[in-house]
């Protein structure tokens, strides 16, 4: 992937597919915010903590509750079904959180390697870049 970049960024007929954004070459009309996605993951991830502190299970009512057998143990299987979708519920939310933070992760990457390639380019291999001097 990161050779079809330099590949692209080399031919000039698609040079002008491509701006700077903040430091940053991206093809143009696409940018995708790190923070953003950190951020994202981070509410998830609390949200799951608030979940996790309070279970449907606490809400435990009691028949009597009620003021009938029947109804009451009804509402406890609803409950007992709640938490079991709340449960898969927070399954596949930490599932979420953690792959954002591995796009973010990849995103990160694939920008530090670029950015090698790219130094590796302008450096000389003897030395500094001369028309720095």
């Amino acid at each position: 992937m990161v050779d079809l970049l330099t590949w692209e960024m080399s031919e000039p007929s698609t040079a002008s597919l491509y701006k700077e954004i903040g430091g940053h070459i991206l093809a143009d009309g696409f940018h995708v915010d790190l923070g953003a996605l950190r951020k994202a993951s981070e509410g998830v991830t609390d949200t799951l903590d608030k979940v996790a502190t309070k279970k449907v299970r606490d809400i435990d009512p009691s028949p009597s509750d009620f003021g009938h057998e029947h109804l009451g143990d009804t509402v406890r299987d609803f409950c007992d079904r709640w938490q079991l979708g709340v449960d898969h519920l927070a399954k596949d939310a930490n599932e979420f959180a953690a792959r954002l933070n591995h796009s973010v992760s990849a995103y990160l990457s694939v920008e530090r390697l670029t950015q090698e390639q790219l130094n590796g380019i302008f450096t000389r291999a003897h030395g500094s870049d001369p028309g720095a001097e």
